[in-house]
């Protein structure tokens, strides 16, 4: 793959001032889409990191015309599944708090559903910044805490109990800043 490391991964940095588009909302798969706004503002080299099933990637494949589509999961098992599902999208095994990629390697980092499942969210971010080109942007989704897990408050256990911490709007908010402008912030 184009921009994938030989042996090492640059140490993560701020490349310049990237817009940022963040959602907070579940969106269930089988309603997965990507708005026209949203669309528009995807670049044609795109990594979605955290891809699970394949299918996100898939339907990013299918937007508009992208030169590439990469997705990039810890799990053996799923990475297997989306290569065999989904031969138009590039798949590989990594870490997402060390993704073997170039720096700005990425127009575009898509992360749907996945970033309440990480032990060490500042440095995914981190990492999505680094890969991401110069003027490239994130797009990331995640469940609302207040919603997803009433009651519980910042840093305490999610109730799902594959969550390792689910955020609410300001926290997300300050967990992109220091690396992307936010544009946005839509959710429910």
């Amino acid at each position: 793959l184009d921009g994938v490391a030989s042996d090492s991964v640059e140490d993560p940095h701020v490349r310049g001032n990237r817009a940022a588009v963040s959602r907070e909302a579940f969106v269930p798969p089988a309603a997965w889409a990507v708005p026209g706004d949203l669309a528009d503002g995807v670049g044609p080299r795109v990594l979605e990191a955290g891809c699970g099933e394949g299918y996100g990637a898939q339907v990013l494949l299918g937007t508009t015309d992208r030169q590439r589509v990469v997705a990039v999961d810890y799990d053996a098992a799923a990475i297997t599944h989306v290569g065999a599902t989904y031969p138009g999208v590039a798949v590989l095994c990594g870490n997402l708090v060390a993704l073997p990629f170039a720096g700005g390697a990425f127009d575009s980092v898509v992360s749907l559903q996945t970033i309440e499942h990480l032990w060490d969210q500042p440095g995914f971010v981190a990492e999505c910044a680094r890969v991401c080109a110069e003027e490239g942007r994130l797009m990331v989704s995640t469940p609302n805490r207040l919603t997803f897990s009433p009651g519980v408050g910042r840093g305490e256990k999610p109730l799902n109990p594959f969550h390792a911490n689910e955020l609410d709007a300001e926290e997300l908010v300050g967990l992109l800043d220091p690396w992307f402008a936010v544009e946005a912030v839509l959710g429910v």
